[in-house]
């Protein structure tokens, strides 16, 4: 596994000098852009971490004071735990199955466990280029977050959607991968579209402009695209697409598109910064360079989710029987 791969690379080519960080608790990415040389496109950073926090005082001559201590693990991984845990509650992530557009997170965000089973997707393009100015960097910063969680072995407290996962490390998705995709992170959407595509709604005598309407769903090509009431904003799925009714004849297009929005377009940018984070730490060839069947899809991305998230829970079943 990629864990693997990296410490052969690391025996190989030497782990370099660590990468010091030194921040605030309140503030855990304070700094941290110029740290890494985020400005530099072709710099790299895969080299050990070591996190320092700020003690919150100075001595008698001014200078701000670290906490005592060396980092032998402990504070790198509060520093990712509270990483990661910015970047969801941020408005450039979101949990469609919550069927609510803000993540709905206390001022307790960095210490509280997050939801069991939320699955986290990046917000559409457009609802990010509204909320944070500098949303690509945010984007590149979390993909070095997680690659620093992956050199060292650390897993973090969120649960990404498995079509994010496929996207980021090189997976391909078909048009047939969709619908199935769009069940995780929402199954009240796969619900919908499934029962738009069987067409067993005209057994009841409803049309389908029915049940667009009761679904709440666009009755013509766009996609209505928001993360609170303030920020709905309408996009075409295709070309003058506000003005091609949704019919019978075209319902399979509408919802192919309509998924590759949410899946895969909509998204694009945000994998292409995140994953160029991810690739600053851990090695190209670690990350884009499995050749998987589209029967090993499947369990390349539960392999990769569980080395990223860990497990869920114990299987005392399973825990019982091989011990």
């Amino acid at each position: 596994m990629i864990h693997a791969q990296c410490d052969r690379v690391r025996l190989t080519q030497g782990a370099g000098e660590p990468i010091r960080i030194v921040v605030p608790r309140d503030n855990v990415l304070d700094g941290v852009c110029s740290t890494l040389n985020l400005q530099d496109a072709q710099a790299r950073i895969d080299a050990p971490l070591e996190i320092e926090f700020r003690a919150g005082y100075s001595d008698d001559t001014g200078n701000e004071l670290v906490e005592d201590g060396e980092d032998q693990g402990g504070p790198r991984r509060q520093w990712m735990d509270r990483a990661c845990r910015y970047f969801i509650a941020s408005d450039l992530f979101m949990s469609p199955s919550e069927d609510a557009a803000h993540l709905e997170m206390s001022n307790d965000w960095h210490r509280g466990p997050l939801s069991r089973g939320r699955i986290v997707v990046p917000s559409p393009d457009n609802v990010c280029q509204c909320v944070q100015e500098d949303w690509t960097e945010q984007f590149e910063l979390f993909g070095c977050v997680i690659g620093f969680a992956i050199l060292h072995k650390e897993t973090i407290p969120v649960h990404f959607g498995h079509n994010f996962l496929r996207s980021v490390f090189g997976l391909k998705t078909d048009t047939d991968d969709l619908l199935p995709l769009v069940e995780q992170v929402d199954k009240t959407l796969h619900t919908k579209l499934t029962y738009i595509l069987s067409g067993s709604y005209r057994d009841l005598g409803d049309s389908l402009q029915d049940v667009l309407e009761q679904s709440h769903l666009p009755q013509t090509f766009v996609v209505s695209e928001s993360h609170c009431q303030e920020l709905v904003q309408s996009t075409p799925l295709i070309k003058d697409g506000e003005s091609i009714k949704v019919t019978e004849s075209n319902k399979e297009q509408f919802v192919h598109l309509l998924l590759d929005r949410i899946l895969v377009s909509g998204v694009a940018k945000q994998v292409q910064f995140f994953q160029r984070g991810l690739l600053r730490v851990v090695p190209r060839e670690l990350v884009l360079g499995r050749k998987c069947s589209s029967q090993e899809d499947a369990s390349t991305v539960k392999e990769i989710e569980l080395m990223l998230c860990g497990a869920d829970g114990i299987d005392v079943d399973d825990w019982e029987k091989h011990t």
